[in-house]
């Protein structure tokens, strides 16, 4: 099989916005959480200031 796999690279068109993933690029719906790169549920088990 020659399939090949479409890696997301966000800075091919620059596109870090709010309404999509960084990671894989998907655009975010109502239902999706908006987090940090550290959750903020990770900064407040250790006692972590914000960013």
């Amino acid at each position: 099989m020659d399939e090949k796999i479409a890696i997301y690279n966000p800075f091919d068109d620059m596109s870090f916005t709010y309404g999509k993933c960084f990671l894989c690029g998907r655009i975010l719906g109502d239902a999706d959480s908006s987090e940090h790169i550290f959750p903020k549920w990770l900064l407040r088990r250790y006692n972590l200031p914000p960013p």
